[in-house]
């Protein structure tokens, strides 16, 4: 058995060699990405510490919080999808990838429905009890009407109907990224349902997929590889599109805007 498992180590380390060191250009554009998504990033830091005034607008503006946090999420999650295919764990990394297209998709939903960053932050407070409490006292529509009334969240009362009302009661996954693709053409949501559907297939793996999770392919590299780029892609430009007052005007902007297209020349090249 300490034989066999020496032979995996020594298997999985000429995976490495031969799949990963041999593509230095897609780990040079993983780097890239994800030093320019740092960047933008403390572009928005830096320009709302300027003064006392700006750092005062954005503490009280949760909704910018939250989409400062969602992307830096973002980012860290970029960081360790690289560790782990750098290493091989192809099969961790799409678990990984998976977290990282819902946290893009909360990311969209959060720039089209800033008035949701309270009442979401409130509702990922609750422990288990109280959440169960929740819903048990918004049973019905008129109830969790009051509730957003009494709770100054009157900007959802015009989307709840009988129909909608527990989905968004319960920030339900499917129903957020509903809604997240809701003001966008269907091309777009197309794009990210299909890369949902192939992430989807990694979340549990099995028990014999494990067993293969050593043996990182081309392909799968490539698939990641495709996967993270057109994410990261779409979380940049999200956030731009946000901040544009902050960076559209930036150095960094230009280096996104340079990258993208080079994104854009390496999914064609994939598929």
């Amino acid at each position: 058995m300490i034989e066999k498992n020496k032979a995996r180590i020594k298997e999985r380390e000429e995976i490495k060699k031969h799949i990963v060191m041999s593509k230095p250009r897609q780990i040079s554009l993983f780097n890239r990405i994800i030093t320019i998504l740092h960047e933008l990033n403390a572009k928005v830091i830096n320009f709302y510490l300027q003064t006392d005034t700006h750092k005062k607008e954005f503490r009280e503006d949760i909704p910018k919080q939250l989409v400062q946090t969602l992307f830096k999420k973002s980012i860290s999650q970029t960081e360790s999808i690289l560790i782990l295919i750098e290493n091989g764990k192809y099969l961790e990394a799409y678990s990984l990838l998976r977290n990282l297209f819902e946290s893009a998709i909360f990311l969209l939903y959060i720039t089209e429905y800033p008035f949701e960053a309270e009442r979401w932050l409130n509702f990922q407070k609750m422990d288990f009890k109280v959440q169960m409490q929740y819903k048990k006292n918004n049973k019905k529509l008129h109830d969790f009407k009051n509730f957003l009334t009494k709770n100054n969240h009157r900007e959802l009362l015009n989307c709840i109907n009988s129909d909608n009302f527990q989905d968004y009661r319960d920030f339900s996954i499917w129903f957020i990224r509903e809604q997240a693709f809701k003001k966008h053409s269907s091309i777009d949501g197309d794009d990210f349902k299909e890369f949902y559907f192939q992430l989807s297939k990694f979340v549990h793996p099995s028990i014999a997929a494990l067993n293969y999770n050593d043996k990182l392919s081309e392909t799968h590299f490539d698939d990641i590889f495709a996967d993270i780029l057109y994410i990261a892609k779409r979380v940049g430009d999200i956030y731009i599109s946000y901040f544009q007052n902050i960076l559209l005007s930036r150095d960094t902007y230009q280096q996104f805007l340079h990258i993208k297209e080079e994104i854009g020349q390496n999914l064609a090249k994939i598929h």
